[in-house]
């Protein structure tokens, strides 16, 4: 293998090629040195054996002895080049294996060039010796060869093998550091997969042995889950979440995502020690925060009392202090009792002349029951202002003034009532039931009207619009809610539309639940009072209410969902929070026999809810359940093809005011379904005159127990505003913005201050900072592709999308759209959400230090809706 023909033979470029023209001339001086040393010792030597014959000198050597003197020459030069080779080869090879022992290869190479410049000489004087060391050499490289490649191999292997359990190594760090942080268990399965499919490559690869694949294979798998419980246990803390907390040990304690159980007992006896120690901290730390809340909640009504002015929205944040951290009953009554204390106190400078008969009666009973409470002097003030008021109403009724004799306490006589409408049908000399025809510039104007008494907290003032304007349609329910539905707006339209089911007075007790709902309840009340239950039977009930509207169906979900956790939640006599709380089907018991009586909805055969009064039974030449369930049996009539007979439960009647009735199915709400034989939409007509509806109530009715001009001397505003759940999901589809966050900047509207809610678009807390953001062409594409999802109306707009803040559909896509951009733009999601409340150009003037020059306002926003995301009103 190492012979100089062999080498020469190849066709591997000769790497040393220099070293072999160095080698030849040092072996043509070597030779030469050799020869020369070889013949000074053959001399020496002939000298030695001719002394004894008396020659000192070199004699001529006889002709017969020269043949034996060229022989031993010869030999003696040859032992003594053997012996230098054998010297130079083993140095040089040592140099050699230094020099190219990380290439086998290479080290070849050189060593056969080596060889065949040593050997030269040798050749030259005896061929077949130069063969025989030829081989040996040959031996010796080979050897030397075949152990560098097995050194080659073996280092290799130890490096592969290193480089794969470092990355491992790595690999595990971060895994369960995300899973510690995330608390995923979503991301713990998938990692726990990529884990398996790394350790059976180092197993394939005898990196590891069978019983290291197993032991490691099952010691991710315990730590990750034990990473993942801490992570999930961590944020559901943070979220103030205990029974989610309590669920993940419970879960841990029986080892569901451990190999060995012992170790999901001991991660559950640490979680559940940690748990306890949290509690009992959060637990000191909240009774520290209630007791300073109310601190300053007592000094400002003292402060009242003696007549200094107070600023609620200063206040605002106490309140939401001691509410949000009163751990009884006992505790949130007393919060309550302070609030009113305070706008009564607050109350005591007004002009009494501008309470009704039914503020005056709820404010008397409330001074009798909180007389204890209220500062020295101002229960008997109060009560002297009401009895001067009283007297004057009833001057007023000995006069005539219909007016405010019609304007009764909560809970007249019902002869009491049915007189005062009679005297103000009298007044204006026209029938009770008196059908007039409302222009636009009318619808316009009691729009108007409402709005502005809603903007100013005046509910009874909102109701009464309400009643002026369903009034005259008299007892026609259909046309009632035919003309609510004209409205624009889909929010006033759900009002409306509740007004004509429920009766002004239903409503006004609806409204004033979710104001309370909205202005007392923690989010972890409301998520307890709204379960899925009741979730599921308020969208059943709003649907039957909006009559195949999903708009006006999710605002009227939107108002039952906040009017039944303020019920659910209510404290009662003994202080304590309603047991409905504990007993999910008590709570649905309740919220039927509550809610489903006011709605009036009857059940037809596929499981559809309509109002009752479209279906009246009985009555000859009008519609009945039994007419309508017979359509909605017969497949055919809907053009339903044979194996979905599904379908038919789907389908849900829409009726028209004209006194038709349309279909739709649940599948596709937005689409009318058309007729199989024609192809136009299916229109079945019906005489819809309905049965005779509920008395309407007076104007007394509407005003609620409780309701009284002191409270809305606070300031509160009661609001209806924001953008529904199917226009949010709408806008998240359109845009790719997270559903959650939406909904959570809505909800997050309802907790702030006044200050805060100035000039920002109500449903999505929008300005004119942040609009400086908003991308106008992606704007209006996303507006129009939003439009496509609409019902169809006959009049789709043209003129293009309109402004964020006047439209509550146009401000979820701009704020869909602008929080995308800010998360794509920013590191972080408070940095978006911090942009989002500042506006993008302020955002970019703070720097990488943003987080400690931001104010209060900013800080408070992004905790609100990281806080709440998701889980305010069940996402509703």
């Amino acid at each position: 293998m190492f012979s100089g023909a062999q080498f020469s033979a190849t066709s591997i470029p000769n790497p040393a090629g220099p070293l072999i023209e160095s080698l030849n001339r040092w072996g043509a001086r070597k030779r030469e040195e050799v020869e020369q040393d070889a013949l000074r010792r053959v001399q020496a030597a002939a000298i030695r054996a001719q002394r004894p014959l008396g020659v000192e000198g070199m004699a001529e050597v006889p002709s017969d002895v020269r043949g034996q003197f060229a022989d031993q020459f010869r030999a003696t030069s040859e032992a003594v080049f053997t012996a230098s080779l054998d010297r130079t080869m083993q140095q040089e090879t040592r140099n050699l294996i230094q020099q190219y022992g990380d290439d086998p290869e290479l080290f070849a190479h050189a060593y056969n060039a080596l060889m065949v410049g040593q050997l030269a000489p040798l050749e030259e004087s005896n061929i077949v010796l130069a063969e025989d060391v030829r081989q040996k050499l040959d031996r010796i490289g080979m050897d030397i060869m075949f152990e560098l490649e097995d050194d080659a191999a073996a280092r290799a292997q130890a490096q592969a093998k290193f480089e794969t359990l470092s990355a491992f190594s790595e690999f595990t760090s971060e895994v369960f550091d995300e899973l510690n942080r995330t608390g995923s268990e979503a991301s713990m399965a998938r990692y726990i997969e990529q884990a398996n499919e790394m350790l059976e490559a180092q197993y394939e690869a005898g990196f590891i042995t069978t019983e290291q694949f197993v032991s490691r294979r099952s010691r991710f798998r315990n730590s990750a889950a034990t990473e993942q419980a801490f992570g999930a246990f961590r944020q559901a803390v943070e979220r103030g979440d205990i029974a989610g907390a309590e669920a993940i040990i419970e879960r841990t304690d029986r080892g569901l995502m451990f190999d060995d159980n012992p170790d999901g007992r001991a991660t559950a006896s640490q979680l559940s020690t940690r748990l306890r120690d949290l509690m009992r901290g959060a637990e000191e730390q909240s009774l520290n925060l209630h007791t300073a809340a109310m601190r300053t909640i007592d000094n400002a009504v003292d402060r009242a009392a003696r007549g200094r002015p107070i600023n609620m929205e200063d206040l605002q944040p106490a309140f939401d202090t001691a509410v949000t951290h009163a751990n009884t009953g006992g505790q949130i009554d007393a919060v309550m009792r302070a609030r009113q204390a305070l706008a009564v106190a607050m109350a005591t400078s007004r002009d009494m002349q501008q309470l009704s008969p039914g503020d005056l009666v709820a404010l008397a009973e409330f001074v009798d029951t909180a007389d204890e409470m209220l500062p020295a002097g101002l229960s008997g003030q109060l009560l002297d202002t009401i009895e001067r008021r009283q007297n004057e109403i009833n001057e007023a009724v000995v006069t005539g003034d219909v007016f405010r004799l019609a304007d009764l306490p909560f809970g007249a006589p019902l002869e009491q009532r049915n007189q005062a409408r009679q005297n103000i049908a009298d007044t204006f000399g026209v029938a009770p039931n008196f059908v007039p025809h409302y222009s636009r510039a009318d619808v316009r104007r009691f729009r108007q009207e409402f709005d502005g008494f809603l903007d100013r907290g005046d509910t009874a003032g909102a109701v009464g619009i309400l009643e002026r304007f369903f009034e005259p349609v008299g007892d026609d329910l259909a046309s009632r809610l035919g003309l609510a539905q004209q409205y624009g707006e889909s929010g006033m339209s759900a009002i409306a539309s509740l007004g004509a089911l429920v009766g002004p007075g239903n409503l006004v007790m609806l409204m004033e639940r979710a104001r309370q709902a909205d202005e007392n309840l923690t989010p972890q009340e409301r998520s307890d009072a709204l379960r899925p239950a009741v979730l599921r039977r308020i969208d059943e009930l709003a649907e039957a209410a909006a009559i195949g509207h999903p708009d006006i169906q999710n605002q009227i979900a939107q108002v039952l969902s906040s009017a039944w956790a303020g019920i659910a939640t209510e404290t009662g006599e003994s202080g304590q929070r309603s047991l409905l709380l504990r007993r999910p089907t008590a709570t649905l018991q309740q919220f039927d026999q509550l809610i489903e009586p006011m709605l009036g909805v009857q059940t037809l055969s596929n499981g559809a809810l309509v109002p009752e009064g479209f279906l009246p039974e009985g009555v000859p030449g009008r519609a009945s359940a039994r007419e309508i369930n017979g359509w909605l049996e017969d497949p055919e009539h809907f053009g339903i093809v044979p194996g979905d007979m599904n379908a038919l439960d789907s389908i849900r009647p829409r009726f028209l005011p004209d006194g038709g009735v349309a279909w739709f199915s649940t599948r596709s709400p937005n689409e009318l379904i058309l007729d199989p034989r024609t192809g136009e939409v299916l229109v079945d007509d019906l005489e819809a005159r309905v049965a005779p509806a509920r008395d309407i109530p007076t104007l007394g009715e509407r005003i609620f127990e409780g309701i009284n001009n002191a409270m809305q001397a606070s300031g509160e505003l009661l609001s209806f505003g924001g953008y529904s759940t199917n226009s949010a999901r709408t806008a998240a589809n359109v845009t790719g913005a997270d559903l959650d966050t939406l909904l959570s900047i809505r909800m997050v509207y309802e907790t702030l201050p006044l200050s805060d809610r100035a000039n920002r678009e109500p449903s999505t807390l929008l300005s004119e900072a942040t609009l400086q953001s908003l991308p106008q062409a992606e704007y209006r594409r996303a507006w129009m592709a939003s439009q496509a999802r609409r019902p169809t109306t006959g009049q789709f707009p043209t003129e293009g999308p309109p402004s964020p803040l006047r439209n509550t559909d146009g401000a979820a896509i701009a704020a869909g759209l602008i929080l995308e951009r800010f998360r794509a733009k920013y590191a972080t999601e408070e940095q978006a959400l911090a942009a989002y409340w500042m506006g993008e150009a302020v955002m970019d003037s703070l720097g990488d230090d943003w987080e400690n020059q931001i104010d209060q306002s900013t800080a408070q926003f992004i905790h609100r809706v990281r806080h709440n995301n998701g889980r305010l009103g069940g996402g509703r």
